[in-house]
């Protein structure tokens, strides 16, 4: 096991981890230093402890992924069914864009913007961080469904400096309609989702 108790004590310090220890594809790890209390300063044990420490956590945890990197064949099974899930509703939900004359990532706009978490404000760079994409790319989903007249730009009433991004009645019955059909679909295609994604987790 790892005595820290010799650190700083003048002499050689092996240091080895115990039989618990995960061991690598080159055997066990093992360290062996020596340390002489004369040339370290005040304070340098302590400091020189906690590196230690720190670094046998950092090979745990370096090993901790290793080992799940190595997934059986189940596991990719599993992960590209919920893959699939996921792709299939995303199809569905484009297929119904593009229905309502809109892309994709306009309708992802109209319901960003209708579902603001509360407190949070319509600005051009609130929605590209909700939607993750860039400021220019979202000032031009924007632009575009202002054409449609699905949205609009509007000053703040407790800042004119700032512009907020409000839905119009036509983006109103765009997206609800839009909804609609996404909680309908959800409701038929959910339960498969879950079930893929609980196999992913480790459930039945």
């Amino acid at each position: 096991m790892v005595d820290l108790g010799e650190l700083g004590r003048g002499t050689p310090m092996p240091v080895q981890f115990g039989p618990g220890f995960p061991r690598t594809m080159h055997g066990a790890l093992h360290i062996k230093t020596t340390w002489s209390t004369t040339h370290l300063e005040a304070g340098s044990v302590l400091c020189m402890r906690r590196r230690l420490i720190s670094w046998i956590i950092s090979c745990y945890d370096i090993y901790v992924i290793k080992k799940k990197a190595r997934l059986t064949t189940r596991e990719f099974q599993e992960l590209a069914e919920f893959r699939y899930q996921i792709r299939r509703f995303l199809r569905f939900s484009e297929d119904q864009a593009r229905a309502c004359g809109i892309e994709a990532q306009q309708h992802q706009l109209l319901l960003a913007i209708k579902g603001l978490p509360r407190g949070a404000k319509p600005t051009i760079g609130e929605l590209a961080s909700r939607m993750m994409i860039r400021h220019h790319s979202a000032v031009e989903l924007v632009n575009r469904l202002t054409l449609q007249g699905a949205v609009q730009r509007v000053t703040a009433v407790d800042d004119h400096r700032e512009v907020h991004v409000r839905l119009t009645m036509t983006g109103e019955t765009l997206l609800h309609r839009l909804s609609v059909a996404h909680h309908d679909e959800l409701r038929a295609g959910g339960p498969e989702l879950m079930k893929a994604l609980s196999k992913v987790l480790g459930g039945e």
